[in-house]
């Protein structure tokens, strides 16, 4: 009798044994589970704060076809963002290229709330037919686009 009362304890002790481990591997597991939870916080904060902004900024002109004739105005907008928002207030430098490589300044724009701007060009006779490249440069970045000038045909009564 006394070997099954000693074999009982051990076996009492052993359970207990086991249930204590399976308890603080338990706490262990959620432990470190809490640990990694905060970590990943950690660097999801640190990388939100370190994130550089990219400006982007588009320039569109209002023929889809892009061919215009002198004397023709030509209606320029665009829109300028920082991580997906307008930027406000901004200003935005306007300059044409023409065909024989002339560089021809703009009016500078201002960006309205939403970051959107408009501007009008009336393309004068002494621009040389041919590819006409519209820059618009904002915050570093410069954004373009490309239309044709076609020439003009004059014809006289006869």
């Amino acid at each position: 009798m006394k070997v099954e009362q000693e074999l009982r304890v051990i076996s009492v002790a052993m359970a207990e044994t086991t249930l204590l481990y399976r308890y603080v591997s338990v706490v262990l597991e959620v432990a470190i589970l809490f640990i990694l939870i905060l970590i990943y916080l950690q660097l999801r904060r640190m990388s939100r704060r370190n994130k550089v902004a990219v400006p982007q900024l588009t320039v569109t002109v209002d023929k889809p076809s892009g061919h215009y004739l002198h004397g023709d105005t030509v209606k320029i907008s665009g829109i300028l963002k920082e991580d997906d928002e307008g930027v406000a207030g901004e200003t935005v430098g306007l300059s044409v290229k023409y065909s024989d490589d002339t560089n021809v300044d703009l009016p500078d724009v201002t960006t309205d709330p939403d970051g959107a701007f408009t501007a009008e060009w009336v393309i004068l006779s002494d621009v040389p037919p041919g590819s006409v490249i519209l820059n618009g440069s904002a915050l570093g970045i410069v954004a373009t686009a490309t239309f044709t000038l076609k020439k003009s045909c004059r014809y006289s009564a006869r």
